[in-house]
């Protein structure tokens, strides 16, 4: 009958309704009264699913999430989870910034004493001897071991390469000694691990002997560069095992060797582990290359 009728129409329309609504609260439970609770649909914790929408082309809206968000067991407490992160992390972004600014003083003042004060027998020697007769004269005579040839024909190409004013002798020190700085903190910041990025900053700006040595017109700052960059370089490619990776660490690696012999002392075991951890052949003919290379200039040099 008509009124039978209607009275069917109203009904479905009522549970198609209710049915929406259920889904609009959280479309991973959907409750029907007298009948229990039915989940057809996974949760996101048992895998990656998207959430299934009412309607071709529909969109969650943000009031949709915070609802969907609240329905769950546990999701009260997934906030409170994330507010303790932020804190710890901001806890200790804070104190990293507090090491370094404190540790940047004692850093600041062996740089300030490496721009003013004169140089000492082995930086005279090294722009005497070397850098002041020009680049040809730096790569084809390594003559002694204060020969530290990468850095001496850095400092040949570089205008006003013999004078021996301090900061004039001692710039590209202490370019590397900072940069060294600089990158320590970018590659542990990057990964969030402020307070350990920090610390080792810390160890490297307070160092009086490092930082009397390195900061000398020798080559001993670019050879501290040269093995931070070998260690980051092999870090990032056992994360990401790119070519590039390996090209970096093989141009690296050529440079330390060119500035100091023994330098190969770090290197070769570095290339070798590498080689054991991952077994790769392009590790071992980036290693032969780079071994290579390295060979010819310091041939060259002698």
């Amino acid at each position: 009958s008509p009124s039978d009728a209607e009275a069917l129409g109203r009904l479905l329309e009522e549970g198609l309704q209710g049915f929406e609504l259920a889904i609009h609260r959280d479309p991973y439970r959907l409750e029907r009264p007298g009948r229990g609770v039915d989940a057809p649909f996974p949760r996101p914790e048992d895998g990656d699913h998207r959430p299934p929408q009412i309607g071709r082309g529909a969109k969650r809206t943000p009031g949709d999430d915070s609802a969907r968000d609240g329905a769950g067991p546990g999701a009260d407490a997934r906030p409170g989870r994330l507010a303790a992160r932020g804190r710890r992390e901001a806890v200790e972004l804070t104190l990293a910034v507090v090491v370094v600014l404190a540790t940047s003083v004692h850093l600041l003042r062996f740089v300030r004493i490496a721009w003013y004060v004169s140089l000492w027998n082995d930086e005279v020697w090294s722009v005497v001897r070397y850098s002041g007769h020009g680049p040809i004269h730096v790569v084809t005579h390594y003559g002694s071991a204060n020969n530290h040839v990468f850095f001496n024909l850095v400092n040949a190409l570089t205008p006003g390469a013999g004078s021996a004013d301090p900061a004039r002798a001692r710039w590209w020190s202490i370019v590397a000694v900072l940069a060294m700085q600089v990158i320590v903190l970018v590659v542990f910041w990057r990964r969030r691990w402020y307070l350990a990025g920090a610390v080792l900053f810390g160890l490297f700006a307070t160092s009086p002997e490092w930082l009397d040595l390195t900061l000398q017109a020798r080559g001993y700052g670019f050879l501290g560069l040269a093995a931070l960059l070998s260690c980051t370089t092999l870090w990032r490619y056992l994360e990401v095992p790119r070519h590039g990776s390996l090209a970096g660490l093989g141009l690296v690696t050529v440079a330390g060797a060119w500035t100091v012999p023994s330098y190969l002392l770090f290197a070769a075991p570095l290339w070798l582990l590498l080689l054991v951890v991952v077994r790769r052949r392009a590790v071992l003919v980036a290693g032969v290359v780079t071994a290579g290379f390295a060979t010819a200039l310091l041939a060259t040099s002698g």
